[in-house]
């Protein structure tokens, strides 16, 4: 560093050379350290580095994304060029969050499914046509296709791949839905074990009974037709794409060529009628209509606050990986029920490889090659699945010979990419199958 300038073969220092010389060391001092830079600001001022903005459903867990980022960073910058961060929609507005999210492009990888408006989006040009892309992920095309050849074709919409599913065999399956409910107060009621829908009714007018509950709603999300459908019609029909997508029609399974109403089906007629007595005897939420596409969280809270006992509409990995553990938390003297609204010797169809979930790629992003290869680190690389799917061990989660654990982990450091799922690369819950 000069301090000083040669001037008429003598070193002469005045009053100017000293601002200039502390100048120069206070912009040496800066760069090399002395001043703190938090992970945001970093990001925003890297300019070598590709920065990554992902959307993630869900609630941001109170700590650890220090550590998450910094768990990332040592594998997304020197292997990818970039570093990632996270903006968390919570459910239960999602789909206008989302929908903004879009319009704003800001995020480079946006989840889509059948809680957001994705088709709509792919007509208005929203999402990358990740077909232009797939020479440069042949891993992630080898994955796919090592349950069918092509197998990202199927997902293809308009001649344009335009989103990565989960990853799931495409099979005849029995839905995952069911009825979660309180098994210590099945019992204290004296009701029968709930294997169908005339004793799941028996259970909520049991509940209505109780001083307890008499007066709160039981059923509080929307999606409750969706259920009774499932439980009234059985295998007896297909679904084009999802309930939630294709809510109008539906395929006789024994007739597959023949597209129905299916609001004038005979089963329907019956949801209706089930509908109209629960709300005349105050077991659904009165303002129903009003409430959003996805009640999953506050039937949570309402749970929790022994406002109601049960959930109608909640899958039995939401069971697994959420309401069990918060409920266990907060009240470990509680047992619990799920009754699967389908038996496994039924067939719930449905016309859909990503079970209506996948990961879209901004069309207006910056780093489109850098946003396909993140895709495929995170379906093919266990380190990076593991990291979006569950967190950092120790923080989020304990990995315990292989297999997922919380216990001992707040419910506010949960923490999911759940968009990301891949039957593959997924690890077992140890909870919830002892539960």
């Amino acid at each position: 560093m000069i301090l000083t300038y040669f001037r008429k073969e003598r070193w002469f220092v005045g009053k100017r050379d000293v601002r200039l010389a502390f100048g120069v060391l206070l912009l040496a001092m800066m760069l090399t350290g002395c001043r703190k830079t938090d992970p945001v600001q970093e990001i925003q001022e890297s300019a070598a580095v590709e920065n990554l903005r992902v959307i993630v459903m869900g609630n941001e867990p109170r700590d650890g994304m220090k550590e998450l980022y910094g768990a990332l960073d040592a594998l997304t910058v020197p292997e990818l060029n970039c570093r990632v961060r996270f903006t968390f929609v919570p459910w239960g507005n999602e789909r206008k969050q989302l929908n903004i999210a879009v319009a704003s492009g800001e995020y480079d990888i946006i989840p889509g499914g059948v809680f957001s408006d994705y088709q709509i989006q792919i007509s208005r040009n929203a999402f990358l046509n990740l077909k232009d892309y797939l020479y440069l992920v042949p891993d992630l095309v080898e994955h796919y296709n090592c349950y069918a050849d092509g197998y990202l074709e199927r997902w293809e919409s308009d001649g344009g791949l335009y989103g990565i599913p989960q990853f799931g065999a495409e099979e005849l399956q029995y839905d995952n839905e069911g009825f979660f409910y309180r098994e210590d107060l099945r019992l204290r009621w004296g009701c029968p074990e709930i294997d169908s829908l005339e004793t799941m009714e028996q259970y909520l007018y049991a509940a209505k009974e109780d001083p307890q509950f008499q007066d709160e709603a039981l059923i509080t999300d929307n999606r409750i037709w969706q259920s009774l459908w499932i439980l009234l019609a059985g295998d007896r029909y297909w679904e084009v794409s999802s309930m939630q997508e294709t809510p109008f029609v539906v395929v006789p399974a024994d007739d597959p060529s023949v597209v129905l109403n299916r609001l004038e089906t005979p089963e329907f007629q019956e949801v209706l009628e089930y509908l109209k007595k629960w709300k005349q005897d105050g077991i659904l939420e009165a303002d129903m209509l009003a409430l959003s596409d996805n009640e999953g969280e506050r039937g949570l809270e309402l749970m929790l606050a022994e406002r109601k006992p049960c959930e109608t509409n909640v899958p039995i990995w939401s069971v697994s990986a959420s309401y069990i553990q918060s409920l266990a938390t907060a009240h470990p003297e509680w047992t619990y029920g799920f009754f699967l609204y389908l038996s496994a010797n039924q067939n719930f169809y449905r016309n859909e490889t990503a079970v209506g979930s996948a990961l879209y790629v901004s069309s207006r992003t910056k780093y489109p090659e850098t946003a396909v290869r993140l895709l495929e680190k995170i379906h093919t690389d266990q380190r990076y699945y593991d990291l979006f799917l569950y967190g950092v061990d120790g923080i989020h989660y304990h990995n315990i010979d292989g297999a997922v654990s919380y216990q001992g982990i707040s419910p506010a450091n949960k923490y999911g990419m759940t968009v990301a799922n891949d039957s593959l690369l997924g690890r077992r819950y140890l909870e919830a199958d002892d539960r």
